[in-house]
């Protein structure tokens, strides 16, 4: 039997706007942010079209579509002046990852992201 699993897109900025404001408040651990990223050539030389954001307190996935959104996907701030940019650079919100090496590298070198906080499953994986 198949697990039916709540997801949202996010492709507009009151969308995203209210999700950051959901993300206040969540606990650490076990970590609570679950992040995958999908562009085309993603890279320093590549784009980054969506990123997929699961957060286990609330068992859903969001789907932010930074080809629609660009770079506001990382600017727009809630009532907090959290924004997803905030978010992925500060080192105490644990973000798990599985192989963060070209998603970070799209990261700091399309928007200037320079993400911190990070649990590598892949890492984690080889370290076993």
């Amino acid at each position: 039997m198949a697990t039916v699993q709540n997801y949202s897109v996010v492709d507009t900025i009151p969308a995203l706007s209210s999700l950051i404001s959901s993300l206040n408040h969540l606990p650490t651990d076990p970590p609570s942010l679950f992040f995958d990223i999908e562009g085309i050539k993603l890279g320093r030389h590549g784009s980054i079209s969506l990123m997929s954001l699961y957060v286990a307190p609330q068992s859903t996935t969001y789907i932010i579509d930074v080809h629609i959104l660009s770079a506001e996907a990382f600017q727009v701030a809630d009532t907090n002046n959290n924004s997803l940019k905030n978010i992925l650079e500060n080192a105490d919100i644990p973000k798990v990852f599985f192989n963060i090496r070209n998603d970070s590298d799209a990261l700091y070198s399309l928007y200037s992201i320079s993400i911190n906080g990070i649990i590598d499953i892949q890492l984690l994986e080889l370290a076993t």
